[in-house]
């Protein structure tokens, strides 16, 4: 039997006429109405050079998204951490803890004729999460792969579902 469910927030799905209303729910639209605002001046030809990499670079760190996976052996985590390499992700655990994090730097110079121009690129993740208590953490691995971090943490032994014949008598 697998579970399948996912730590990241998620789209809602069609609400039914009468909905109770959230103010978190219109901060969670609002946020997504700017992101395609800003998405659609990015494809724009950039009228100054460097504005939309400047646009589309993070002031802060971000959180991964993460998909979080179980079947009878073992828990998964899926990361979405595109853009760095292996080398520059971290994953730790610390108790029921474990942390993702990862940071990217980048600086560039090209000099056009009698101008130079630079730019620089920057991004980071961060992220902690809580394990199950009946996972093996210290038995976990991680692959990291076009933009994907997999991590495999085994389940302890008393943990994995074991079918248990019970016997029925008549009467």
């Amino acid at each position: 039997m697998a579970v399948n469910r996912s730590l990241a927030t998620r789209d809602e799905p069609l609400a039914p006429v009468l909905t109770h209303w959230s103010p978190f729910r219109e901060i969670e639209r609002m946020r997504r109405e700017m992101d395609a605002l800003f998405n659609s001046l990015l494809d724009f030809p950039a009228v100054l050079p460097g504005l939309g990499q400047w646009l589309s670079t993070p002031a802060e760190t971000m959180q991964p998204r993460i998909e979080y996976k179980e079947n009878e052996n073992d828990v998964q985590l899926f990361a979405a951490v595109p853009g760095l390499s292996e080398k520059e992700l971290n994953v730790t655990v610390t108790g029921d803890l474990i942390s993702i994090s990862g940071e990217k730097r980048e600086e560039k110079k090209a000099e056009e004729g009698k101008e130079e121009a630079a730019s620089s690129f920057h991004r980071s993740y961060q992220g902690t999460f809580r394990l199950p208590p009946y996972v093996e953490a210290k038995q976990a691995k991680a692959k990291y792969r076009n933009g994907i971090l997999e991590i495999i943490i085994p389940k302890k032994s008393e943990a994995k579902a074991k079918p248990i014949k019970i016997e029925v008598e008549e009467g």
